[in-house]
């Protein structure tokens, strides 16, 4: 199992909230880029960020005689999908605290009444912070924090048997590194998250044209070692051609990725 195989078992699958193919004419013509269109409407990105996320977000692993109920596991978004900029890494980690609240609370069963409207106004409180610039991880953090006071209020009215909530548990860590190589050698591999080509897809922006699309990393020399999670499309140039677009998941690899 890979680094990160452990974090993926604790995961479940939930169906989306807004469907894509809404969202792909919501950006004005104003914006030429993806950053700038992401700037411009931070809240229709992260709906298509979070339909995108959803069939990697599942439930926290449940533990027998648990003494917490905890929302999401010892990770973050951004770690599972690692994502560069602040803005981008707000939006993938807020995506990811209410997907795994939600999964992880209809796995334990708890009353939809009790939480249910509560996370989608705690979502709406978030979003709004995140829309005026106040990407801090404190605000995203706090928000799901007050949710879980509250929620941990209706738990004990109701007089349910439950571990009390904590939707921010102590922990974290890094990305994985990895040491990144390319078959021939001496390749340079450019890479973009799955979760930003599909926006810049649904933002009517060419994912290729790294130009318009620049949620694009800088090129990865050949044996570099950088921090890498989630799925990634990704192509290889040398000095005399280079590879079509190609996928890969660096949680399925353990020290070394290589890539042709």
């Amino acid at each position: 199992m890979s680094k990160r195989g452990a974090a993926w078992n604790s995961l479940f699958v939930l169906q989306a909230m807004v469907p894509l193919f809404l969202l792909g004419s919501v950006y004005s013509a104003r914006a030429q880029n993806s950053t700038e269109r992401i700037q411009q409407d931070p809240r229709q990105t992260y709906f298509v960020l979070k339909a995108s996320m959803r069939d990697r977000v599942r439930a926290t692993h449940r533990e027998k005689g648990a003494e917490e109920l905890q929302l999401r596991d010892c990770v973050v978004g951004s770690t599972l999908f690692v994502v560069r900029g602040p803005l981008r890494t707000a939006l993938v980690d807020f995506a990811y605290a209410v997907l795994a609240a939600r999964a992880t609370l209809l796995d334990w069963r708890v009353p939809s009444e009790l939480w249910q409207e509560a996370l989608t106004k705690a979502e709406e409180v978030g979003l709004a912070a995140i829309a005026r610039g106040d990407i801090a991880e404190s605000k995203r953090t706090g928000v799901m924090d007050a949710f879980a006071r509250d929620l941990n209020r209706s738990i004990r009215a109701k007089k349910l048997k439950l571990p009390p909530v904590n939707a921010n548990p102590e922990c974290g860590g890094p990305p994985s590194e990895y040491k990144v190589t390319t078959i021939p050698s001496h390749g340079q591999v450019q890479v973009i998250p799955k979760l930003f080509y599909i926006v810049c897809q649904k933002q009517n922006i060419d994912p290729d044209d790294t130009a318009k699309c620049d949620n694009w990393f800088p090129p990865i020399r050949h044996g570099e070692r950088v921090y890498l999670g989630g799925v990634y499309k990704y192509r290889i140039r040398w000095e005399a051609r280079a590879t079509p677009v190609k996928e890969f998941d660096a949680d399925r690899y353990n020290e070394t990725i290589a890539l042709e």
